[in-house]
Formats: C-alpha cells, structure tokens, sequence
C-alpha cells in the first residue's frame, strides 16, 4: 500500500516488487533521497547520500564478492557517479520537494500525484547514460564464481521476497501490507485516526496489487543479468555493442518488455497515486502542516548537499 509519505518509491519502485540486481543497485543514488522520505530525521539523509558510493559498493559486493581490480574501478566510478549527481539531478529533486510541499497544503488529486511521478522518473534516461559505461566494465570483469554467488544471492533474496509479499494466508498478507502502509503514514503524518486507518486498509483491499505478477517480473530481471553475463563469459562482445547491451537491459530494467506487465504497472501505479490523494485528503490541518513542515526539511537537505564538495 503506496501512500502519501512514499511517493519516492512510487517514483523509484511502483510496487512492492525489489529488482535486486547488480545494476539496478546503482539506481540507488537517484533515489536514496527518495527512500529517506519514509524517515523522520533530515539529517539522515545527508548523511544516507553522503555515504551512497560505500553503501552501494558493498552491497555490490556482497552481491559478486569483487576481486581487488574489480574494487577499485568500482570504488572510483561510484564516486565519479556521486559528483555527477550532486552537480546536475539535486537541484531537480530539490525543486520537486518545493513543489510537493505547496501541493500537501491542501487537498490534492490522483493526477498532481502522477504528474510528480512522471518528472521524478523523467531524470532516469540520463542516470541511465552515466550508468551504462559503468555497467559495462563491471559486468564485463565478472567470473564464473561471481556468477554463481549471484545466483545465491538472487535465491536468498527472492526467498526474502517471497515470505514477506507472498507467504500466509491472504488476510495474514492484508494485515501486513496494511500494518506497513500505517507506520510508515504515521511517521509523515502523525498518528492517525480510526476513520483514517479504516481508509488505509479499504485501499489495501481493493489495491491492484499481484503479488505474482510481480515476481515473476522481480525473476525476469535477474534472469536478464544473468543471461547477458552468461553470453559474455562465452563470447566477449566489443566495447561498443557491450554497452549497447548494457543499455537495452539498462531500460528494460527501468520499462518492462513484458507488455502484461507493464500494463499492470501502469494501473497499479494509477492507484497508488489516486490512494496517495485519497489519504491526503482525509487528513487534518495538522497533518497536512506536519507534511508540509517534513517535506521543507527534505527539501533544505538537497540544498545543504548540493553546496557540499
């Protein structure tokens, strides 16, 4: 259940469906903003981007257990890959935020919540072109083993995944999505009323959501990685058709190529966005001026990391 207090994984994620893929990991300094709206202290924002190229880094790690070259290139190109941002994609977010908090003043539609979705994932196409040269080296460098430990770890986390969205009985999995949608409401808005939690789980009700669907999407995105990294350990590809490769998974990663899914996406999106006004509509002038009071605080944070070196 998507509510107003996480439009940055709207933006960022669309369900609750997790790529967990080496490359969609670097998509992380896009969004690390994004997922620090959940939180209730700014400060841990800076210090979240701030941190961004450690962070990534070892959960790459984690994910192909590098070796020392393959550290060290990618220890560099993440924090070339900071630079970039900070320099060119904060003032963006920065701007959004401003705007965002002029629209929780008051009662807000479906539609202004879409329209915020769409400019935040119109910045994806250049993360993207910073990404694929990167991409490319790295996944040009990984061996047979570090395959392997991709594999496991795809295993492990879709096992994860799956105990969390799509173990239990249906009401043991309402319950948890609605029980989710409240702490993370709360911490945005403060506590909510009854009439305002029985307004969450309705949405959760007759939420789009398909658990199935997406995983079996979560699992044709591991697949791809995979595959492309299979074929490259059998046959190397020119630097040029590499990273024409990288980029074709790059976006498939970003827009499906399963059009089923992608149409599900889109509605599932459509109603997050009209639950996100529906919420936000039903809360008091207090509220709304706790929201409005957190997104400003967001908002200074970007400016604050912005004038960083």
């Amino acid at each position: 259940m998507l509510i107003f207090p996480l439009i940055g994984r709207i933006i960022s994620q669309l369900s609750p469906l997790r790529f967990g893929t080496v490359f969609s990991c670097f998509k992380r300094l896009w969004i690390v903003f994004a997922a620090c709206l959940i939180l209730h202290a700014c400060t841990l924002l800076q210090v979240t981007y701030n941190q961004s190229p450690e962070l990534i880094y070892w959960w790459l790690d984690d994910h192909v257990d590098f070796e020392s070259a393959q550290s060290e290139q990618i220890r560099t190109d993440l924090k070339s890959l900071q630079i970039w941002h900070r320099q060119t994609q904060l003032n963006t977010f920065a701007n959004l935020l401003q705007r965002m908090s002029v629209m929780a003043q008051d009662n807000i539609t479906g539609d202004q919540v879409c329209a915020v979705v769409d400019e935040a994932r119109n910045t994806l196409p250049a993360l993207i072109s910073q990404i694929e040269p990167i991409a490319t080296r790295l996944a040009q460098t990984v061996k047979v083993r570090q395959l392997r430990q991709m594999e496991r770890k795809y295993r492990r986390s879709n096992k994860t995944w799956r105990a969390e969205w799509m173990d239990g009985t249906p009401e043991e999995r309402l319950s948890l999505r609605v029980d989710k949608g409240l702490e993370q409401s709360q911490r945005f808005y403060g506590r909510l009323d009854s009439n305002q939690r029985a307004l969450l789980a309705q949405m959760a009700t007759e939420s789009p959501f398909n658990a199935d669907m997406s995983y079996t999407e979560r699992q044709r995105r591991q697949n791809a990685i995979l595959s492309l990294i299979q074929d490259w350990q059998k046959e190397q590809s020119s630097k040029d058709a590499a990273q024409d490769q990288i980029r074709a998974l790059l976006q498939s990663l970003y827009i499906s190529t399963d059009e089923k899914y992608k149409n599900y996406a889109q509605q599932q999106l459509q109603y997050n966005c009209m639950s996100v006004a529906k919420l936000h509509n039903a809360t008091t002038p207090a509220q709304k001026a706790r929201a409005v009071k957190t997104l400003k605080g967001y908002e200074n944070d970007l400016r604050e990391l912005m004038a960083q070196k």
